[in-house]
């Protein structure tokens, strides 16, 4: 759904390419294709292969902290995943909840991928402002982009032991449903700071 809405909002936009840009100036010119400058990127396969494939890998293997954050988002998602998994099973055996009602609990999830997404953006105009205002419109270190991540990672842990202790007959089932709202608000905002 969210790439349907990314195609749809890129419709409307102009073509920024400049290659493209030229094709298409060539083409109205009326030039055959022969004639179009070609611009050339200056890279070829091969560096093209170690920039985007090897350099990573060997970051992956030899990096510490890519290391551990690449470990800490695959452990978020491998929760996350099986949390999405077993939300039917949990719902219904604990709350009685039909297939279709189980499934309502997913619009959490939605939620707190939509209040993460507002949080991250927030954090970052925030502090980007102050720090432009304090040191003349400088540029923003790389590391104050955690923020969101520190955040992201006390709601992780906090709605983990929230749905854990609230998934009982006895607890409304709003209660864990919140608790999975918080955990993707959390998740994702680990994310897009990790990222």
């Amino acid at each position: 759904m969210i790439a349907f809405a990314a195609m749809l909002f890129g419709i409307g936009m102009p073509e920024t390419y400049q290659r493209e840009i030229l094709r298409r100036k060539a083409k109205r010119q009326g030039l055959p294709p022969s004639q179009q400058s070609l611009a050339a990127s200056g890279v070829t396969i091969t560096e093209m292969f170690e920039i985007t494939v090897l350099t990573p890998l060997k970051m992956l293997v030899t990096d510490p902290v890519v290391v551990l954050v690449s470990l800490y988002l695959g452990f978020n998602f491998a929760v996350i995943f099986q949390w999405f998994v077993t939300v039917p099973t949990v719902l219904g055996a604990v709350y009685g909840f039909s297939l279709q009602q189980a499934g309502l609990a997913f619009i959490a999830a939605i939620v707190g991928s939509i209040l993460a997404a507002l949080m991250s953006i927030l954090i970052e105009q925030i502090i980007t402002r102050g720090h432009r205002k304090q040191h003349r419109n400088t540029v923003v270190a790389i590391e104050y982009r955690l923020i969101p991540a520190m955040i992201g990672g006390i709601f992780i842990t906090a709605s983990l032991f929230w749905i854990g202790w609230t998934a009982s007959p006895k607890v409304n089932w709003r209660s864990p449903v919140l608790g999975t709202m918080v955990y993707v608000w959390g998740n994702l905002s680990v994310l897009v700071s990790g990222a």
